[in-house]
């Protein structure tokens, strides 16, 4: 830890940059009077853990130190961790140290399953790379299946694999890894093989006759949290509960508002790096826009947004107007105006005096009905494929062309009664 200007005029950026070239996996904070943007992502470029304008409190240094100590105490080199998921994982947001110390907890034992839970793009995928880097399989396979986009008539072969030659995803992953993702599409049938699987940690291959034995790491991904996933009846409980031995929540980069700029910058890093454009630095007003963005669509729109900024910029300094560019808007002026627009009408539309007497508009006649027509025909749509499939879920999907988790959100948005179509089948 060095102040930017220390004693006898030396430099404590400069050595801050020595340190970092020369020592590696020594983490490093620079805490300056006055903060100087080119100093700041010069810094995060070469590892830098954080560059704090001061004064900072005692609490805060204590609490970044202490953070810094519990997550390396594994050396970075045998690890695999990259400045991205330093950046990611450090923390002094009390949701992501709880996150931490759960990967950690799912890291300490190769047969400890863990599910991760989190809103679209929250990092519920960097999560799973964390717990595979922090454990002693970090030099193994970390092998990766997405349920979602993933045939369902090729999952159960893709991860058994066959007594004829294709060993499957649970053979790769052995001595490593393998990442389960949106675990909530997970086929009906190949839920009760799923859990003889985590239970014996051995299985059989499709059509097979010899039993294998399972020497990795299972992790799953999920929007929903083990509750929901029961509750909705969308993963049996058993499964549900074995799986999920460890639970992590991914906090939304909404609640980080102390890390989004280092996470930001890491990444910026990262993309301009690959893209040949190592020198991009973002001026602080182009900052102020980062911050201020509410990143919905979090880690996702994050890079989708700053991949866009790397091939817009005309020029290696990043101005608010070319941020706002690759955010959507024509100026960083508009971004503004929108989104105090945005306040007035929440404003506006969500209040009315106490004892006002004046009704809140409502929608009627051909207008309403016009709005109301796509809802009506989604909803008779699902419910003709609910009733044609005899309320079941998986082949009504199917139908539809959409995943479960995507029926079952849509489902509940436009509030169709599944019961019925439960009990209808029952009788």
């Amino acid at each position: 830890m060095t102040d930017a200007r220390v004693e006898r005029d030396d430099d404590g950026v400069q050595l801050a940059k020595e340190v970092l070239n020369k020592s590696k996996g020594v983490q490093v904070i620079v805490l300056a009077e006055r903060p100087n943007v080119q100093d700041a992502v010069m810094l995060t470029k070469l590892g830098a853990y954080d560059y704090q304008a001061t004064p900072v409190s005692p609490d805060k240094l204590r609490t970044m130190v202490g953070s810094i100590a519990d997550i390396f105490s594994t050396h970075q080199e045998e690890t695999g961790i990259d400045d991205f998921l330093r950046a990611f994982m450090v923390s002094s947001v009390p949701a992501v140290q709880e996150m931490v110390v759960q990967c950690r907890t799912a890291a300490t034992r190769p047969d400890t399953t863990a599910l991760i839970v989190g809103e679209p793009g929250a990092g519920k995928g960097i999560v799973s790379r964390m717990i595979h880097s922090l454990s002693a399989q970090s030099k193994g396979p970390f092998v990766r299946l997405n349920l979602v986009d993933s045939d369902p008539s090729d999952i159960e072969q893709k991860l058994f694999g066959t007594d004829t030659g294709d060993d499957g995803l649970l053979a790769a992953a052995s001595g490593g890894t393998l990442l389960l993702r949106e675990f909530s599409d997970i086929q009906f049938d190949l839920q009760e093989r799923m859990r003889e699987l985590l239970e014996t940690r051995s299985y059989y291959p499709v059509q097979g006759f010899t039993r294998r034995h399972f020497n990795g790491r299972l992790l799953a991904t999920s929007s929903l949290s083990v509750g929901e996933l029961v509750s909705d009846a969308m993963v049996d409980a058993k499964l549900a509960y074995r799986l999920a031995t460890v639970t992590i929540h991914v906090p939304p980069l909404r609640e980080r508002n102390d890390d989004l700029l280092r996470i930001a910058d890491a990444m910026l890093a990262e993309i301009a790096m690959d893209a040949g454009r190592p020198q991009l630095v973002v001026t602080e007003e182009a900052r102020q826009l980062l911050k201020d963005h509410p990143w919905l669509g979090n880690l996702r729109e994050m890079r989708n947004v700053l991949t866009r900024l790397v091939l817009l910029s005309p020029s290696d300094e990043v101005d608010a107007d070319t941020l706002a560019r690759a955010l959507g808007f024509p100026s960083a002026e508009a971004r503004r105006l929108h989104k105090s627009g945005l306040r007035n009408r929440v404003r506006t539309t969500t209040r009315r005096p106490r004892n006002s007497s004046v009704p809140v508009p409502r929608l009627s006649g051909l207008l309403a009905t016009a709005l109301d027509e796509p809802a009506r025909a989604e909803r008779e749509r699902i419910e003709n494929a609910l009733e044609a499939t005899e309320g079941h879920r998986e082949r009504a999907a199917a139908v539809l062309g959409m995943s479960r988790t995507t029926l079952w959100t849509r489902m509940r948005m436009l509030g169709i009664d599944y019961e019925r179509f439960r009990r209808s089948k029952a009788v």
